[in-house]
Formats: structure tokens, C-alpha cells, sequence
């Protein structure tokens, strides 16, 4: 991965946030999916039926390169707290 055996340890010690250069990364070393990787890791990628996204949209997503996924997760991020209740906001 290009890093220190140290990330790796922070990586599981849940200690330290994996980049999306990380995920890219690790699911090219292990031959596993990028959805398996977050699966393993605990991440729920099968949201209530409600909040699913039309399957176009989550194949364009999956499509994006490291630097674009960074810009879409900074958006979605952004959005999300842009959106909150105001009793919610920090």
C-alpha cells in the first residue's frame, strides 16, 4: 500500500479512517471487491428499501476513481449536515 505496516495496525485498531487511495489499495492486494472490503470492515451497504439509490446512479458511483469518490463523499457529507435538523446541528 505504499505506507507503513503502522497504518495498517491504526486501520484495524479502528483508530484511524481508511482513505478511498487505502480501500482502492487493499481490495487490488487482497482480490476482493470493494463492497466486500466494506463488509468485512462492518460498513452496511444495504440500506432500507427507502433509502436505496436507483441502480444507474450507484453504477456511475461505482464507476468514479479515487479522487472523484473523495469529491462525492466531501458533497454527500456536506449535504447531510447542510439537511439536519437544526436541534442536530453541532
Amino acid at each position: 500500500m505504499g505506507r507503513t505496516k503502522n497504518i495498517v495496525y491504526r486501520l484495524e485498531a479502528e483508530d484511524q479512517e481508511p482513505t478511498s487511495d487505502q480501500i482502492n489499495a487493499l481490495v487490488s492486494v487482497l482480490h476482493i471487491s470493494t463492497e466486500e472490503l466494506l463488509r468485512k470492515m462492518g460498513v452496511n451497504i444495504s440500506p432500507p428499501a427507502a433509502a436505496r439509490l436507483p441502480r444507474t446512479l450507484v453504477d456511475d458511483l461505482l464507476a468514479l476513481d479515487a479522487e472523484q469518490m473523495e469529491v462525492a463523499m466531501r458533497l454527500a457529507h456536506a449535504l447531510r449536515h447542510s439537511h439536519a435538523a437544526p436541534s442536530a446541528r453541532p
